[in-house]
């Protein structure tokens, strides 16, 4: 685990579009789901349903490893100007990554009818 904080060191900036990348693809997923849901009587395949909730888990958790990282950044000195930049990006990371993991659970737990 070490050697991966050492890869990502310095790298808040890169860890946060990282992050939003995943995000937006998870994002594109659940969106792929709502639309079959709407569209289909058959529920989607579990094969679908566990690659999403996958994806969701690796964007929340890159999400957040991002937010540590950016913050041990912000201590050890790195540029303010990229720490900002990195900062508005994991600003759209982590709502949506929260949000889609929130949904998942909902669905997991509550399927509709």
């Amino acid at each position: 685990m070490s050697r991966l904080s050492q890869v990502f060191h310095r790298r808040s900036l890169t860890l946060a579009w990282i992050a939003l990348l995943l995000s937006l693809l998870a994002g594109h997923h659940a969106l792929a789901m709502a639309v079959h849901l709407s569209k289909s009587t058959t529920p989607p395949s579990s094969f679908f349903i566990i690659r999403l909730i996958a994806l969701c888990v690796l964007a929340f958790v890159v999400s957040i490893h991002a937010v540590c990282n950016l913050i041990a950044d912000v201590e050890r000195g790195y540029s303010p100007n990229r720490c900002q930049l990195a900062a508005v990006v994991l600003f759209f990371a982590v709502p949506l990554s929260g949000w889609l993991m929130y949904q998942l659970i909902r669905l997991v737990l509550m399927p509709p009818a």
